[in-house]
């Protein structure tokens, strides 16, 4: 941006319509030098503010933007942190509803297992009882008792050994 240099005489006739020629008439050349000296120092000054008032208001348009931009993070971050409420309430009440079920079954598979809750009866084939382990279980177990008590198990058919 240009700046537009006015002398004393223009200053005076914009700022002094009519007693501006007056004025240079009635002071002498001395008076009329240390007056535009003065005028040129008001004038620099007025510059100077200007120049300063401009340099204001591009740091206050930019902290607006800055503003803007740090208000739509935080109302991004809030809609963010609603859903993650919502989600958090969501899991604790399907957590509630679960417990008792889960606690019910585990009373249920100690039931089935003769109160052992350490072993699990699934395969991890869809939750099918792995009932091929049991009997392999059962007949190994039938083995150890036959060759223990041969008499008293003779009249007892244990499968062979696969």
């Amino acid at each position: 941006m240009a700046k537009t240099t006015l002398t004393v005489a223009t200053i005076l006739a914009t700022l002094f319509g009519n007693s501006h020629k007056a004025l240079s008439e009635k002071l002498s050349t001395e008076e009329f030098n240390a007056f535009s000296a003065e005028a040129q120092e008001l004038q620099d000054r007025l510059d100077a503010q200007e120049a300063g008032n401009l340099a204001v208001t591009g740091d206050l348009t930019k902290a607006n933007a800055d503003l803007a931009i740090a208000q739509a993070a935080l109302t991004t971050a809030q809609t963010e942190l609603g859903t993650t409420k919502t989600a958090l309430t969501t899991a604790n009440s399907t957590i509630a509803t679960l417990t008792p079920k889960a606690t019910a079954w585990d009373a249920h598979k100690a039931a089935l297992n003769g109160s052992n809750l350490s072993g699990d009866s699934t395969n991890g084939k869809g939750g099918q009882s792995d009932t091929g382990s049991k009997e392999n279980a059962r007949t190994e177990k039938m083995r150890e008792l036959k060759a223990k008590h041969p008499l008293l198990m003779a009249d007892v058919d244990v499968p062979d050994a696969e």
